[in-house]
Order: C-alpha cells, then structure tokens, then sequence
C-alpha cells in the first residue's frame, strides 16, 4: 500500500528529498532514522513510496513512526490534523475516533465499488463485523480500528476469523472510505 499524496509530498518537504527513486527511499530511510532513532527498512519505505508495488497494509507502528517523524504522536493524529486541515469540496470530512466508541456502538462504513460494513463495537476499538457487502471481511470477524476518515483507507490493525489471526487489513486503497457514520448508540 502506498501512502496517499498528500503525506507522500509532506516526507519530501520535511526531507527536501525526491522519493520516487529507489536512491531517495534510501536517504528518507537514513532521514528518518536519525530524526526519530526507529529504524526502518529500505523495502517498507519502498513500499510506503510507491516505488515498489506491495499490495499489503502497513503495520500500525510502521505509520507511528512515519508520523512522529513530521512532527505527530501517531498516525491518528497525523490522519485526524490532515482530514481538519485539507480542504476539496469532493471530500467528506468525517473522522470517528474508533477507539473512544463505547460498546454497542454501530459504525458503518462504505466505499466503492459498493461495498460496505457494520461493526459493532466492543470498546477500545475492537469490533465484530455485524454485517458485509462485496467486503473481504466476513460475519463474525474480530476486527481492530483506531480511526475512520472518509476520503482516506481503512487501515485494520488486526483481523481475527475463528480465533486465527489474518494479520492487517486495508479497504478502499484507491479512493478512500466514502462514508463513515454511527449508525446505533444504546
């Protein structure tokens, strides 16, 4: 999965490096380590670029570092600044925080091409899938989330079927969830 634009041009600003070259992966890789002491390796930053194709989803504590080195926390944060900072009247703004719905809650989620999701909370951004349309997740599925933001991927720490850990998930690579909403509160 590559990072969107939008981060992908804040790295060569904050570097002053041009990352579309397997030369300038490499001197982000060395910027990165040194500014933050995490280390990365060349493949991922490959990978988060776009220079190398990579179909998976990044680790969670991959993105934190990314984040931490312009100047974030942790990518929730990074997300939730961008999505209140970038303006396109095509955009939906939404951001819900995954992680503070309490149990019971209903987040549903959609994107293109017709798919879409409920998940039902069960604190501290873990969920059940309640309900699947044309999704890879299925019924049942144990799913981890930290944030939602319309016009950005789904980004699944941990998906869970029948106790086996199916490791990271991401949804809606290409042109972001396109609604976000709790659907049921008890």
């Amino acid at each position: 999965m590559q990072l969107p634009d939008t981060i992908l041009k804040m790295l060569s600003a904050k570097s002053g490096i041009n990352i579309n070259t397997p030369a300038g992966c490499e001197q982000l890789r060395n910027d990165i380590e040194v500014s933050t002491g995490e280390p990365l390796s060349i493949n991922t930053v490959k990978r988060l670029a776009g220079v190398i194709p990579y179909d998976g989803a990044p680790r969670t504590v991959t993105l934190d570092i990314i984040a931490r080195y312009l100047g974030y926390s942790s990518w929730s944060f990074l997300l939730n600044d961008l999505a209140s900072t970038v303006s396109d009247f095509n955009m939906n703004q939404t951001i819900i925080d995954c992680t503070l719905l309490p149990p019971d809650t209903i987040l549903r989620l959609c994107w293109e091409p017709g798919r879409r999701v409920e998940l039902r909370s069960r604190g501290n951004g873990v969920f059940t899938v309640v309900s699947s349309e044309k999704s890879k997740l299925a019924v049942g599925d144990t799913v981890s989330l930290t944030m939602a933001v319309a016009g950005f991927p789904l980004y699944a720490s941990e998906v869970v079927r029948n106790k086996t850990c199916l490791g990271t998930y991401t949804a809606a690579k290409e042109c972001g969830i396109t609604s976000a909403e709790i659907i049921y509160y008890r």
